[in-house]
């Protein structure tokens, strides 16, 4: 069955619910990069294997975190440790959802890391898309919340 593109779309759109609860990393701080991995990547199985969508795409978020600390010759040596399809579709999900963190994904309700995974190139890079000009749209609305008041309007208030 074809990914819906359009219910992908819906997820990264979804504002509610606001409090979300999210699922921690499965990893202490003070771990070595290897062993953060390894707990990670294995939380990521067991949740896929259970059906847990959130689970999954969080731990696969967590694992692209950790990716993107790698050096090149660190990530040849993580990569090797994944299957192909874990890999890939780590890198996809962190990239969609780096610019809102772990809440949206606990938004999403369609999406799952197989999804995600199978999403033909143009598809994912629409998505791309779609985060980066949410995120500026959300960036800029957050600026002119923060401006100073108009000279107009802070006359009109008393």
């Amino acid at each position: 069955m074809p990914v819906d593109i359009n219910l992908l779309i819906n997820d990264l759109l979804t504002l509610h619910p606001t409090n979300v609860t999210l699922l921690l990393t499965p990893y202490n701080a003070l771990d070595a990069v290897e062993t953060k991995m390894e707990t990670t990547y294995q939380s990521l199985v067991r949740s896929s294997r259970a059906g847990h969508h959130i689970g999954g795409l969080t731990y696969t978020y967590y694992l692209g975190e950790l990716i993107e600390q790698l050096t090149p010759a660190q990530r040849t040596l993580q990569r090797a440790k994944m299957t192909k399809h874990y890999y890939a579709a780590t890198i996809r999900v962190y990239n969609i959802f780096e610019l809102f963190g772990v809440e949206q994904i606990c938004r999403t309700s369609y999406m799952n890391l197989s999804k995600i995974a199978t999403l033909l190139h143009h598809n994912y890079q629409q998505l791309i898309q779609i985060a980066l000009t949410l995120k500026a749209m959300t960036s800029a609305e957050e600026e002119s919340i923060n401006e100073p008041m108009d000279e107009n309007f802070a006359a009109l208030t008393p």
